[in-house]
């Protein structure tokens, strides 16, 4: 990233990391809804004009504010070789944003979807929310795939009014209609872990999550 992307960044925005196949794209429906603003991907029910929020599906990563890989530390500025370096002598890099959202799916689920897992990008998520000193919220897909209180709840985070009609099952369709006609891809259909892999992949979690796992994600634990 370059200086002049960087100064792009308006710092006071909250920024929603997820990994991906989390339901971020309803909840992006929903924002743009109802601040009649964009986020940041390759579709979009608003365009033009200042993002209501940045986004990432990696929190190591360190790309422009309109991609779905915005930077989200300021060491991410320095070469991949120093970034790297830093991350294993353990060095405690600092957010850029004041405000964060994770969005979390049952990591069994995001497993079992392949094309898009990535064990060490789902457990660095995780790792980067519990070690976040700003105002943080977490929202799980269970939650809120089928309990629209959980997307206000939101909503009342990022400050937008939703006070508009809405007819969820109505605008439900058409979020994934992104999915159906606009070039995003279905997920795979997933194929069940066994006990022995659901067994392999809890473990390899908690040595790379450590203790928030049980914190953050112990609903998911067998």
């Amino acid at each position: 990233m370059t200086n002049r992307q960087l100064m792009k960044l308006d710092r006071s925005k909250t920024i929603l990391v997820s990994h991906p196949r989390s339901g971020l794209n309803w909840l992006r429906y929903c924002i743009e809804y109802f601040s009649g603003r964009p986020t940041p991907g390759r579709t979009k029910l608003k365009k033009g004009g200042d993002p209501a929020i940045y986004r990432t599906h990696d929190v190591r990563k360190a790309n422009t504010p309109d991609s779905c890989n915005c930077i989200f530390y300021e060491e991410s500025r320095f070469n991949r070789v120093i970034r790297e370096v830093l991350w294993r002598c353990g060095y405690r890099f600092t957010p850029i944003f004041p405000r964060m959202v994770l969005v979390v799916r049952d990591y069994h689920d995001n497993a079992a979807r392949e094309s898009t897992w990535r064990l060490s990008r789902y457990a660095v998520n995780i790792r980067a929310y519990d070690a976040f000193e700003g105002e943080k919220m977490i929202l799980y897909y269970e939650d809120f795939k089928d309990d629209f209180s959980q997307v206000e709840r939101l909503l009342d985070f990022l400050d937008i009014n939703h006070d508009a009609p809405f007819d969820i099952d109505e605008h439900r369709a058409k979020s994934l209609e992104w999915y159906d006609t606009k070039g995003i891809g279905l997920s795979v259909k997933p194929t069940a872990l066994n006990d022995r892999q659901r067994a392999a992949l809890q473990a390899n979690l908690r040595y790379r999550i450590g203790p928030c796992m049980d914190t953050l994600l112990g609903r998911y634990a067998d």
